[in-house]
C-alpha cells in the first residue's frame, strides 16, 4: 500500500485539516497535470502521478478510509470476518427496524429524527476513533470503525 500521507507531505494522523489537504491536492494536481508535457512518455508518467494523487486524496478525505489506511500503515490488520459485538448488532438492528417502519409509514419526522441520531452517532464514533489513535489503541480504533461502517451504511440507505 502506498502511503497517502506521504503523497501530500502530511503527518500520519487521523485528524487532518481538510483545507490543507485540498490545497495540497490542487497544488500537486496542477504541477503534475499531463497537459503540461508534450512528450508522450512524460505525459503518461504525469497521468500516473495524477492518478496516485487522486487515489491518495480520496483515501484521506474520507475519515473511514483514512483510519483504515492509518491502521495498515501502523501494521494493524483488520479482521473483516470478525463478528461485531452483540450490543452493536442489537443497536443496528433496532435502528434499521425503526428506519424501515418510518419508511413504510412515510413518517418524515421520524426519518429526520433517525437521520439526526445517526449523524450524532457518526460524530461520536469519529471522535472516539480520533481519541483512540491519540492513545495508540488500535484495537479500539478497529472496533469503532466497525460501528462507524454500520452507521455510514444506514445513512446511505436512508431516504431524503
Amino acid at each position: 500500500m502506498d502511503d497517502p500521507f506521504a503523497v501530500f507531505g502530511l503527518e500520519r494522523e487521523f485528524e487532518i485539516d481538510a483545507a490543507v489537504l485540498r490545497s495540497a491536492m490542487l497544488r500537486l494536481t496542477a504541477q503534475t497535470h499531463p497537459d503540461r508535457y508534450t512528450d508522450p512518455i512524460e505525459q503518461a508518467e504525469a497521468a500516473e502521478r495524477s492518478a496516485a494523487i487522486n487515489r491518495a486524496y480520496a483515501e484521506l478525505k474520507d475519515p473511514e478510509r483514512r483510519a483504515r489506511a492509518l491502521l495498515l500503515l501502523r501494521g494493524h490488520v483488520i479482521d473483516e470476518k470478525a463478528s461485531p459485538p452483540p450490543a452493536l448488532l442489537m443497536e443496528v438492528m433496532e435502528m434499521r427496524e425503526a428506519m424501515e417502519s418510518a419508511i413504510e409509514s412515510k413518517d418524515s419526522a421520524a426519518l429526520a429524527g433517525l437521520r439526526a441520531d445517526a449523524e450524532t452517532q457518526r460524530g461520536e464514533r469519529l471522535a472516539a476513533i480520533a481519541a483512540a489513535f491519540q492513545r495508540d489503541d488500535l484495537e479500539a480504533v478497529a472496533g469503532q470503525l466497525q460501528g462507524l461502517r454500520y452507521v455510514e451504511r444506514m445513512l446511505e440507505q436512508m431516504p431524503g
